[in-house]
């Protein structure tokens, strides 16, 4: 799932920076601004990672685990 993290912060992001870890989650920024990702876990047990930034937002969920 930390891939899947990752991976929606780059393609939502672009490769402006190295992500840097916080204490809730992974700071990602471009020239567009700083965003942050954050794994949860719905409450049917579904993992998601959320990106939420000044002017983005994004989830991904891995559906198919259930």
């Amino acid at each position: 799932m930390k891939r899947v993290a990752l991976l929606i912060s780059l393609a939502l992001f672009g490769c402006g920076g190295a992500p840097e870890k916080t204490a809730n989650g992974t700071l990602v920024s471009s020239s567009g601004g700083t965003a942050e990702v954050q794994e949860i876990t719905l409450s049917d047990g579904t993992r998601c990672a959320v990106m939420v930034g000044v002017y983005k937002a994004g989830i991904s969920c891995d559906w198919r685990s259930h």
